[in-house]
């Protein structure tokens, strides 16, 4: 009986160092997410397409609005051009609002706000400003941090004041 007693002890002490260790885990995602999304964030204020291109995995996938999607080759060739009509950035907001944790994963719900002065390709100026709600996926890969998937899920836009279909 005593012998069973400390084989519970043993059991309960084991589940609390391992659920500690989660903590400690969840807790190490979450500020890599943070670090991350700040990452971004300054990369679109810097207007530098290439450390965007690097946080995606080799089998990154979009999954835009009306239900468009795009590969990791094609999401780098839009992004580009978007970066490449940028004239200025007066808002680039990135908002974590959930992080969900599991092994080797994160899913990461983000607000984004943009506000940005481009131009078309007649070299007119516009101003496009954009709000959207978005659900990246990340993975641990060789001890980093991947997206592998980017999700719309709600959001809206503007060219001029006039609202554009996203």
């Amino acid at each position: 009986m005593k012998q069973q007693w400390k084989l519970v002890g043993l059991i309960l002490a084991l589940q609390f160092a391992l659920s500690i260790g989660a903590v400690a885990d969840e807790a190490a995602t979450k500020k890599a997410m943070v670090a991350k999304y700040q990452l971004i964030q300054q990369a679109i204020q810097n207007v530098d397409s290439e450390i965007l291109e690097k946080q995606l995995a080799s089998n990154f996938v979009a999954k835009m609005s009306r239900k468009r999607t795009q590969n990791r080759a094609q999401f780098i060739a839009s992004q580009r051009v978007l970066f490449d009509a940028i004239i200025e950035v007066h808002v680039a907001t990135l908002r974590i609002n959930k992080v969900t944790v599991g092994k080797n994963r994160a899913v990461v719900i983000v607000t984004q706000i943009y506000d940005l002065e481009v131009e078309d390709v007649q070299g007119r100026t516009h101003r496009l400003k954009e709000k959207s709600v978005c659900r990246d996926t990340w993975v641990q890969v060789s001890g980093q941090w991947k997206n592998t998937v980017y999700e719309f899920v709600s959001g809206s836009a503007s060219i001029d004041g006039k609202n554009v279909p996203m």
